[in-house]
């Protein structure tokens, strides 16, 4: 029975040993999580590559920020109550429930894609982003309830790096069935088969979900807390916590926002490539995010190994310094190649 297994000191989540890394717990994560990324980042580049081409049928550019503010605007909302969320019950039924809902907003991009309705696209988009800001904490989460704590850095890059190993994959495959089934009557007009890639997502949502099955049950972690409706609230009070401790983490979250922000830019910016190149879809996919997501994934592999053990808090400081360099050194030296052209 459930509280039997809750009961059993071995189990995760209990008060006894918890799993290596190669343990089935840990793979229950692993695998909803990949395929999870894997949806979410081809549906993404499905989405992006065709704003990009409404943008240039209607001679116009807000489509493609359209879709990437609609797929961010739900962790903006939502993430704060999704934390309370993930604390308040078991991460094994968020689990589960972030994979259904999943599976449901797959059916919906389907059919989404074979109506060629642009709207219910972007809110197919919006229900993706909404699902992906609720597993987010749950999946954080639920590492140290399921690895020891010499594990955790460790099985952080195991999760970051096929992450981005599996948005590696999306972003290819998103961009070569893009470019294979769109439709041949107007460039960027989804009047192909673009509901076909869609079908194969559905079929990757379905096996997360098996996959999520495999986890076992766990504790909530605060059960007794009271879970409100509240939208940014939660930000507030958790800044006020941080900058009242005496931990660097309210340093971390800065570097971090900083980071996702510029890579986010970065990113919606690779997809004109296929305009200002003179690219098609499937070679911008293959040579600009394969390679963004390959270095992504080495260093995520190379500081787990560094961290082996325990946290490395100087590998922050390292990691913020290098983006900041990289990125000033590309914005001199696109200056400086215009400049000269």
């Amino acid at each position: 029975t459930m509280s039997e297994r809750n009961d059993n000191p071995e189990r995760p989540g209990a008060d006894g040993a918890k799993e290596p890394l190669a343990g089935r717990s840990f793979v229950s994560l692993v695998i909803p999580q990949f395929l999870g990324a894997f949806n979410d980042n081809a549906f993404k580049q499905l989405i992006l590559l065709l704003a990009v081409g409404l943008s240039m049928e209607a001679g116009d550019s807000y489509h493609q920020s359209l879709a990437g503010g609609i797929f961010a605007l739900p962790f903006v909302l939502f993430s704060g109550f999704a934390g309370s969320f993930a604390d308040r019950y078991s991460k094994t039924f968020i689990f589960r429930f972030c994979k259904a809902w999943e599976v449901l907003v797959m059916l919906l991009g389907c059919f989404a894609f074979y109506m060629g309705n642009i709207p219910l696209l972007y809110f197919t988009l919006f229900m993706m982003g909404m699902q992906s800001a609720f597993f987010g904490p749950a999946k954080y989460g639920v590492i140290p309830e399921l690895v020891h704590d010499t594990k955790i850095s460790m099985a952080n890059a195991a999760i970051i790096m096929l992450t981005n190993l599996s948005a590696i994959l999306a972003v290819v495959v998103g961009g070569a069935l893009y470019e294979s089934y769109r439709g041949t009557a107007a460039e960027g007009v989804p009047d192909g088969l673009l509901w076909l890639p869609g079908a194969a997502l559905l079929i990757f949502a379905i096996l997360g979900l098996i996959s999520a099955k495999q986890m076992p049950p766990l504790k909530a972690s605060a059960p007794e807390m009271k879970v409100k409706w509240e939208f940014f609230a939660p930000y507030l009070r958790t800044l006020k916590k941080m900058l009242s401790g005496e931990t660097p983490i309210f340093v971390v979250c800065l570097l971090k926002a900083a980071f996702c922000m510029l890579a986010y830019v970065a990113l919606l910016i690779l997809a004109d490539y296929t305009i200002v190149l003179g690219l098609p879809e499937k070679k911008v996919s293959v040579y600009l995010f394969g390679t963004v997501g390959v270095s992504i994934a080495v260093g995520s592999a190379i500081a787990g190994i560094i961290s082996r053990g325990g946290i490395q808090p100087r590998l922050i400081l390292a990691g913020g310094i290098g983006f900041g360099v990289v990125f000033v050194e590309t914005v001199l030296w696109d200056l400086f190649w215009h400049g000269f052209r």
